[in-house]
């Protein structure tokens, strides 16, 4: 055992006796052995080491047991100025990190309330990703945790995607948001052109339409849930159904304020008629923007009820048929081979 290990057990049976226990917490604080402590004073970097083989300019190795939740660091940085540690490089990666057990790659905190634990940057030239996450685990394992008291994460791009996130498993999701807050948001995304939000009831709300293979909608009876498949049409439409009654041969459906409003009575709608009794047949003798007036055809005079069924464009909505959607395509980013 080395001796770093050794004082360390001395200094947790220390504690022990006294009538404490060993720390044992998601806090970041690395249990380490004292060692000989340098200092300067000077604008420049106080280490520096150049490497002009294929090798690391520096290495750090750990081969200390688990003494906390997070164990013992390989390279510990602290620094009073902008970061702990910069890495920089001109050929692959600036920095790696991994880890051969179950412990994390690279851990990054933050004391301030207004600081934040880990940036990211690239040059405005780069098309790589500022952040490359790859959890080859099953299960529960994943490539980012972020955990704060206010934004976890946050990814802005002056590209293309601010995020792109893929799995091979085809069981476990790419993106796994959950939310203990009640009213709270699963996700929510905003731009100048529109904005998107799943709260955690599970409502989705969007600015824009909504492009799917096929919508499925479900409905409880009892403890069973089953599904609905929701009907397509060509051309966006807004509907509403109802019964009402024939008198002398004559009636007059009303539309509801919601309903009217919803409308773009200009661009016309269609009634469809289903009298519950026997006449000469009915139609459509007026329209205007707050109902319709039905008719019994032949100058009829009967009194019985109706349904009827109106089909209108929605105020603001496209008169297009079958729009073609433009799909939008991107490479996906190559896989890291080792």
């Amino acid at each position: 055992m080395s001796l770093r290990g050794t004082t360390v057990i001395i200094f947790a049976a220390i504690i022990l006796a006294l009538g404490g226990t060993v720390a044992r917490s998601r806090e970041v604080a690395f249990q380490t052995a004292p060692l000989a402590k340098t200092s300067c004073n000077t604008p420049a970097a106080c280490l520096t080491e150049t490497n002009k083989g294929t090798g690391a300019a520096i290495e750090g190795i750990s081969l200390e047991p688990k003494l906390g939740a997070y164990g013992q660091a390989a390279i510990l940085a602290r620094s009073e100025g902008i970061g702990g540690m910069y890495s920089f490089s001109k050929s692959s990666y600036g920095g790696e990190f991994e880890s051969g057990g179950k412990g994390y790659a690279l851990i990054a905190a933050s004391d301030n309330s207004q600081g934040t634990a880990f940036l990211a940057e690239t040059a405005s030239n780069n098309t790589s990703p500022a952040i490359l996450a790859i959890s080859r685990g099953s299960g529960s394992s994943a490539a980012i945790i972020a955990e704060s008291p206010g934004y976890a994460l946050e990814a802005i791009s002056q590209g293309s995607n601010a995020g792109y996130f893929e799995t091979d498993t085809g069981t476990e999701p790419a993106i796994e948001a959950v939310s203990y807050a009640s009213p709270g948001f699963l996700f929510q995304g905003s731009s100048p052109y529109g904005a998107v939000s799943i709260d955690t009831p599970g409502n989705g709300r969007f600015s824009g339409s909504v492009s799917a293979t096929s919508f499925v909608t479900y409905m409880h009876e009892g403890n069973t849930v089953r599904g609905a498949f929701g009907s397509e049409s060509t051309r966006a439409s807004l509907e509403d159904t109802g019964t009402a009654r024939l008198g002398n041969g004559r009636g007059i459906v009303r539309f509801d304020p919601a309903f009217a409003e919803g409308i773009d009575a200009n661009a016309g709608y269609q009634v469809f008629l289903t009298p519950d009794g026997d006449t000469r047949g009915l139609y459509v003798a007026q329209k205007f923007a707050a109902g319709f007036v039905v008719r019994e055809a032949l100058g009829g005079h009967s009194s019985t009820t109706f349904d009827y069924r109106v089909v209108a464009r929605p105020l603001g909505a496209s008169d297009a048929i079958l729009p073609q959607i433009e799909m939008p395509k991107r490479t996906p980013l190559p896989k890291r081979t080792r």
